[in-house]
């Protein structure tokens, strides 16, 4: 199984978030739902407060929100390790969850994964990835000091994305074809 990295608070809200004494499946399809929108400012994440939308759960605010963000925590931890659907039910049956909260809990999770894996993309710093390159050759006839150098150069571009942003960066140098040889065989 996966060793996902819960704080303790988190861990405790999940622990909450299975007992079904706590808030029945109605509340916990609210919190869920809401969980997930929080993430992408879906719907009504970020207008309604936890306690608005815990759909009329006779639980305290302070448990109600920590059940939140233990199921959020849940959600962004399992999609940052990949899991799929099944192995996530695994492990929240771990934690005690009945079969029809990891459904509930599963199925939202299915729903949301590309935008959970988008989100987690642009967050951090992860390194650029190379989409094009353009390149153009010149010749030096003479440097800056009127010497004859008669060699050519590359202007070479590098077009590259961060993330899963669709905006291109571009990074520009020139070198000599040595240059360029030792930077091929990189």
């Amino acid at each position: 199984m996966t060793d996902m990295e819960l704080s303790g608070s988190a861990r405790l809200g999940v622990e909450l978030s299975a007992d079904p004494g706590l808030m029945d499946a109605a509340a916990f399809r609210a919190v869920v739902r809401d969980a997930y929108a929080a993430l992408g400012d879906k719907e009504t994440g970020g207008s309604r407060s936890v306690e608005e939308s815990s759909g009329g759960a006779a639980v305290n605010a302070a448990t109600l929100k920590l059940c939140h963000s233990g199921l959020l925590a849940l959600a962004l931890e399992a999609a940052r390790h990949g899991l799929d659907p099944a192995r996530l039910g695994q492990w929240m049956e771990d934690f005690k969850f009945s079969a029809d909260r990891v459904a509930i809990f599963t199925t939202a999770y299915q729903d949301n994964l590309a935008d959970m894996k988008l989100l987690l993309g642009r967050l951090g710093h992860a390194p650029r990835t190379l989409v094009d390159v353009t390149w153009r050759l010149d010749y030096h006839i003479k440097n800056s000091h009127l010497q004859k150098v008669d060699e050519p150069y590359y202007q070479i571009t590098l077009h590259t994305e961060v993330g899963c942003e669709a905006s291109l960066c571009p990074v520009t140098f020139t070198c000599n074809r040595e240059q360029l040889q030792k930077l091929c065989r990189v």
